[in-house]
């Protein structure tokens, strides 16, 4: 009887598909000891099942010191004129339902 081998990783890296955050897996060498295990407990595997979460990329945003402004007065896009961080509570909540989690992918890989 062959069994999958469920593992579960979280990355900050792009984990679409196509990049190269996939093909790396495929050489991932603390898998092929998973596979060496699994046969040696009398349950051969033939399929790895990654469970893969992408860290959200929350970063406390300070104010810049000093705003520059448009000719019409208001702040270029890229300028944060005010303090913006979460409270724990906050981050918390947010990895809970769903609303600050970037991405996830449930994926088989076949060995080597």
């Amino acid at each position: 009887m062959s069994v999958p081998l469920p593992t579960s990783v979280t990355t900050s890296e792009d984990i679409g598909r196509g990049t190269d955050y996939w093909r790396r897996l495929r050489m991932d060498g603390q898998v092929s000891i998973y596979y060496a295990g699994s046969a040696a407990l009398g349950y051969p595997a033939d399929l790895c099942l990654y469970d893969v979460l992408r860290k959200p990329s929350l970063r406390p945003k300070k104010a810049v010191a000093e705003v520059k402004l448009k000719k019409d007065g208001t702040p270029y896009a890229n300028q944060q004129l005010a303090d913006f961080l979460l409270s724990d509570g906050e981050v918390h909540a947010g990895l809970a339902d769903g609303s600050l989690v970037e991405d996830r992918r449930l994926v088989g890989l076949l060995p080597r």
